[in-house]
C-alpha cells in the first residue's frame, strides 16, 4: 500500500515564542506577520497501528516513506524530514462533521518538527479509519494547514495558507481514473475468456 500527495503552498505566518531558557536569536516581530511558501512530499508506506479510539487512529509510517515540508520565510529556510513520521487521522462521529488526516515528524513536534493537515468531507480522504485507503479526490481537494517549530530559532510557526497546489501526479483526474477501471474490468474479462478455453 502507498499514498503519495506532494505540492506547494503559500500564505501568511503567525509567530510566537517558544519557552525555552535562552534568548532569542531575532525578535518574534521579525517573523510574525510575514509571508512564508513551501512544498511538502509525502509518501505514507505500510504504517503501523499505534494507538486509537472510536474516531481517531495514529500510525507510525514504515520503511521506505518519505516525510518532507520545507518553509522559506524572508531570507530563512526551514526544511523538516522524517523516516518514520506520525499519521492520525480523524473522523470524529463517524465523518458526519468531515475528516482530516494530519501528518508529523513525530508524536508532539512541541519544539522541534512540522506538521501537516488534509481536512475534507467525510469519505474524501480515507476510509474506516483505515491509512491503506487514503486517497484524494481531484473534484473535491482537501483544505491544506501547516505549523511547525524550530528550537534554535526559539519560534512555533503556523501558517495562514491562503494558496496551496497538489502536484498532478498525486491527484489522478476523474478520466484518469475511469481509464484505470475500465482498463481492469478489460484485463479481468479477457483472464475470464482464457480461463474458459
Amino acid at each position: 500500500m502507498a499514498f503519495h500527495v506532494s505540492g506547494s503552498f503559500s500564505g501568511i505566518e503567525h509567530a510566537s515564542e517558544l519557552p525555552l531558557p535562552f534568548p532569542a536569536p531575532r525578535p518574534i516581530g521579525f517573523y510574525d506577520g510575514a509571508p512564508v511558501t513551501g512544498t511538502f512530499s509525502l509518501d505514507v508506506v505500510n504504517p503501523t497501528f499505534q494507538v486509537g479510539g472510536v474516531d481517531y487512529a495514529y500510525y507510525v509510517n514504515g520503511p521506505g516513506s518519505i516525510y518532507l515540508v520545507t518553509y522559506d520565510i524572508k531570507d530563512q529556510h526551514f526544511a523538516y524530514t522524517a523516516d518514520a513520521s506520525v499519521i492520525l487521522l480523524d473522523n470524529p462521529a463517524g465523518g458526519a462533521g468531515g475528516q482530516s488526516a494530519t501528518f508529523l515528524t513525530d508524536f508532539i513536534p512541541k519544539y522541534q518538527g512540522a506538521i501537516f493537515s488534509l481536512t475534507g468531507a467525510s469519505g474524501s480522504l480515507f476510509t474506516g479509519l483505515d491509512p491503506s485507503s487514503l486517497h484524494l479526490d481531484a473534484s473535491a481537494l482537501p483544505e491544506f494547514g501547516t505549523a511547525f517549530a524550530n528550537a534554535a530559532e526559539k519560534i512555533w510557526v503556523g501558517v495562514e495558507v491562503n494558496a496551496v497546489h497538489f502536484d498532478a501526479a498525486a491527484v489522478p483526474e476523474p478520466a484518469t481514473v475511469a481509464m484505470m477501471l475500465v482498463g481492469c474490468l478489460l484485463v479481468a474479462c479477457f483472464a475470464r475468456l482464457r480461463a474458459r478455453h
